[in-house]
């Protein structure tokens, strides 16, 4: 992941692919997707700015399988979204931190 993040990996989940995305050229996100061997979790991490600033919190919110977690970190949004239970993303987001790298 990003340098200075610790995510947690929920217990029997291992890093697949690492991987950072532009949207609309230029924004970047960083993505992480875990896995189990049956279900997936991605990662998202993106800074705040003038366009992720309407984004809210979402403690948890379900479309069919597929739960979603989002949570400000300091100046990023972490979004976290898989076929898993929603207490697995929130074990995630709530134990996911940000140190700066030491220059």
């Amino acid at each position: 992941m990003a340098q200075g993040w610790r995510i947690p990996y929920p217990a029997g989940f291992e890093p697949v692919t690492q991987i950072t995305r532009f949207i609309r050229s230029e924004r970047q996100v960083a993505q992480l997707v875990l896995s189990d061997g049956l279900a997936s979790i991605s990662v998202f991490i993106e800074p705040v700015d003038a366009f992720s600033q309407r984004l809210k919190a979402d403690p948890g919110s379900r479309k069919g399988s597929i739960h979603l977690y989002r949570k400000r970190i300091g100046d990023f949004w972490l979004t976290a979204t898989g076929e898993v239970p929603l207490e697995t993303l929130h074990y995630l987001g709530n134990n996911t931190e940000f140190v700066p790298v030491a220059k």
